[in-house]
């Protein structure tokens, strides 16, 4: 018995084609195990020295007009353009297709007629979605019918409704005191705490602020008080330091020079190596530097003061500063200098040797009269060791060294950015202080 193949199908023993499939059969004489394909290997090349197998017509039996181009044998022969239903006789590799025995117009074999499939037998019918037959069902028992309740009696039935009334009115009690009576009870109860609240916090905010305003009218007071204080300690020294001015600037002066020109007091004239020096030039003492850094003293050589009050008109013409000098000793190695520069600084210095000075003020003040040409007055008053500098009349600052106990005065000019510095001075005074 043989099948197809590819779907299945009983064939006869002769069928090549399959009716249902169309699949290529093998040789009908062979059954399902026998008719394997065969195995194919790779391409060789002169498996065997025999020439070529001829190709020959499946109709006339005549070769046919191509053969193969190579000596190059293979495993298998080409397929030839044969009926599918004429089946090759069986070969070997290698071998050579002897010609077809049959005569060129008769089959190999004869066309069999396809017998249909018997039809498949029915078996009892399935029910939807079950397996397997169901099983016979049960019938239905009937029910018994329900007992009839027996009437209750009248009283029973009044009892019932008074017990009945009172639930609900029992309900509408506890329903009328939860939404309404208790909520309005916490409700007061809340309000009231909250109003105490309010009082209690009303009553704090308003001692707090009370005892705030205090402190601020204490704190106010206070400050007021130290600044009246402070004022009037401020009015008090200025009314004391300009007191001391003008006590100190009275009377008959002990040096009294216009410094027109040389005088009683002495005073310094020469020459300096880089073209400067000290000189009366134009009714005035002129002090000149010409190298930057270097300051030229004018000293009156006779005077020697130790309590004192020492004041000069100062015009700076060209440069950057000048002023007075006091306390100081005959080679200008121990004084004091008082310098005004001609943008409003002004500053005290303390030179204790000639590699040693200390500076004891240094300020700026509106009361300073800026730029070249302007003239001020410059006033020192010396009392023990305390030093009060003045400018056109107005206090400055104050200082205490007790480093120099006396000395002569002058006045000097300084170059300390410039390269070159020319001061004159005018009205120089000397009071001596008791």
């Amino acid at each position: 018995m043989r099948f197809c193949p590819s779907c299945g199908i009983e064939l006869s023993p002769n069928v090549m084609i399959c009716p249902r499939c169309g699949a290529s059969l093998t040789n009908p004489g062979m059954n399902n195990e026998q008719a394997m394909p065969p195995t194919f290997g790779p391409l060789q090349e002169n498996v065997s020295q025999q020439p070529a197998p001829t190709i020959r017509d499946a109709q006339s039996g005549f070769p046919a007009q191509e053969q193969f181009k190579s000596n190059t044998t293979y495993g298998v022969p080409p397929m030839q353009d044969t009926p599918l239903y004429l089946a090759p006789p069986p070969y070997s590799a290698g071998a050579s297709i002897p010609p077809p025995s049959l005569p060129p117009t008769q089959l190999a074999y004869p066309a069999q007629p396809v017998q249909p499939m018997p039809p498949m037998q029915a078996t009892e019918p399935m029910r939807p979605g079950n397996f397997y037959p169901m099983a016979p069902q049960p019938a239905p028992v009937p029910r018994p019918p329900a007992p009839r309740s027996s009437a209750l009696s009248r009283p029973m039935l009044l009892l019932l409704g008074v017990v009945a009334l009172l639930l609900v009115l029992s309900g509408v009690s506890l329903i009328l005191y939860g939404t309404v009576i208790h909520p309005a009870q916490l409700h007061a109860e809340a309000t009231a705490t909250v109003q105490a609240a309010f009082t209690q916090e009303a009553r704090g905010t308003a001692t707090a602020q009370a005892q705030a305003s205090a402190t601020a009218q204490a704190q106010a007071n206070a400050t007021a008080t130290a600044q009246a204080q402070a004022t009037a300690e401020a009015q008090a020294t200025a009314t004391a330091i300009q007191t001391l001015y003008t006590q100190s600037t009275s009377g008959t002066p002990s040096l009294n020079s216009s410094l027109a020109g040389q005088d009683g007091n002495n005073w310094d004239i020469y020459d300096t190596t880089d073209g400067g020096g000290c000189h009366f030039v134009n009714g005035a003492l002129q002090s000149t530097t010409n190298t930057k850094g270097y300051y030229t003293p004018c000293l009156a050589l006779n005077s020697n003061y130790t309590d004192f009050a020492f004041q000069v008109q100062m015009t700076i013409t060209q440069g950057d500063a000048g002023g007075v000098i006091f306390r100081a000793s005959s080679d200008n190695v121990h004084e004091y200098l008082f310098r005004v520069w001609n943008n409003g600084d002004y500053d005290l210095f303390v030179l204790k040797d000639s590699n040693n000075t200390t500076a004891l003020i240094q300020d700026h003040s509106a009361s300073i009269l800026t730029g070249v040409g302007q003239g001020n007055v410059l006033t020192v008053i010396m009392r023990g060791s305390t030093i009060y500098l003045y400018v056109n009349q107005h206090y400055l600052g104050s200082a205490s060294d007790s480093t120099l106990g006396s000395g002569a005065v002058g006045v000097f000019a300084d170059a300390p950015s410039s390269n070159s510095t020319t001061v004159s001075f005018t009205n120089a005074k000397v009071w001596t202080l008791q």
